[in-house]
């Protein structure tokens, strides 16, 4: 089961102790577990033919850290929780400390993927800065830093990837989008019905994005199949079904270019558990895509028609369900006008069928 990246994410700085791990606003590694810092473990990552992810949460500064002891001026405190403060990207001073001590990090360690998180919703913060009369001027100012933040790694580091997190997706703005993508599009994920409404919308607007992959069984594994999947697997219990896993991440990894094609939904959305959902997603310059077909727990219609979208009506096309060895041919405009009738006889159950051109 080849990973294509080892991601660190919180906790890897140090903790006093009785703090909980997500006390941040130290942004060196925790001497007692990496006593040679982390460039060893990335450089070990790198000889295993991996890229390397570490997370950072740097705008949020919780008690006791070393930007809340060293640097207070910096900080916009928090006051209804009293346990955090923001650090004041329009702060000259804090802004360029982020872009030097972060780019210090990346080149130091050896990261690959910059992961950027922020827990704080800035704005109360950013008006409690301004008088009446100036209100806007901290948050223009903090906006424009962040951004900078993010240019001034991508100027240094041309080949990087910024991975935009801040709590979940909160922060998929056109601006920022330019720059990063949310490899955990949110706080929420697993459950089949909300990741596949999430994924209903989502990708209308957002063509790469990633999230949790951590189910065995292929209905919930199709649910959460995105462009970046995240591995959430207890490696050390050896009772899990492997082989079904293997199955599932090969499927995966020769599908996931058409991840990244037109997208197109061919049912309407619901969160109910008595539906049907499914959409397509197509690659024109390839002439192949897929759909992705799922009858929910509650649906009592054992069988739907289908109706693909932006296919080339005068092509002919080999279609394939990848869990059964039959194919069939038809026409581009048969599937857009007659389309397919699907059966699916379980509940919950998924069917994921790939097309490409003669």
């Amino acid at each position: 089961m080849p990973l294509d990246r080892w991601w660190i994410d919180a906790g890897w700085f140090p903790v006093p102790e009785g703090a909980p791990w997500w006390n941040y606003g130290t942004w060196t590694p925790d001497p007692v577990r990496f006593p040679n810092g982390l460039k060893p473990v990335m450089d070990y990552a790198h000889a295993k033919g991996l890229q390397t992810v570490l997370w950072f949460c740097t705008e949020t500064v919780r008690p006791g850290t070393w930007l809340e002891q060293n640097h207070p001026q910096w900080l916009i405190p928090q006051l209804e929780y009293g346990q955090r403060s923001l650090l004041n990207l329009a702060n000259p001073e804090a802004h360029q400390w982020a872009v030097e001590h972060i780019n210090r990090c990346i080149d130091g360690y050896g990261v690959d993927v910059y992961r950027h998180d922020n827990e704080i919703g800035a704005l109360p913060l950013w008006r409690s800065q301004d008088k009446e009369d100036r209100q806007g001027m901290t948050e223009i100012q903090y906006v424009t830093n962040f951004l900078s933040l993010y240019d001034e790694i991508l100027r240094r580091h041309p080949k990087m990837l910024i991975d935009n997190c801040c709590a979940g997706g909160r922060r998929n703005d056109v601006a920022t989008l330019r720059r990063s993508v949310p490899l955990w599009r949110s706080d929420v994920w697993g459950a089949p019905t909300p990741m596949q409404s999430m994924t209903y919308g989502l990708a209308m607007w957002i063509p790469y994005f990633g999230h949790m992959t951590g189910y065995f069984d292929p209905y919930s594994f199709c649910s959460n199949m995105y462009p970046s999947g995240v591995m959430d697997f207890d490696v050390l219990n050896r009772n899990q079904n492997y082989d079904l896993l293997r199955k599932l991440l090969g499927q995966w990894r020769n599908l996931a270019d058409n991840l990244l094609g037109d997208y197109y939904p061919l049912t309407p959305y619901s969160l109910e558990e008595t539906v049907w959902m499914a959409w397509q997603f197509d690659r024109p310059e390839a002439g192949e895509g897929m759909v992705q077909v799922f009858r929910r727990p509650g649906s009592d219609v054992f069988g739907r028609t289908i109706r693909l979208q932006g296919l080339n009506p005068e092509a002919t096309y080999t279609l394939k369900n990848i869990d059964r060895d039959d194919s069939w041919t038809a026409s581009g405009k048969e599937l857009m006008e007659k389309g397919i009738h699907l059966v699916i006889e379980q509940q919950p159950a998924a069917i994921l069928i790939t097309y490409k051109t003669l």
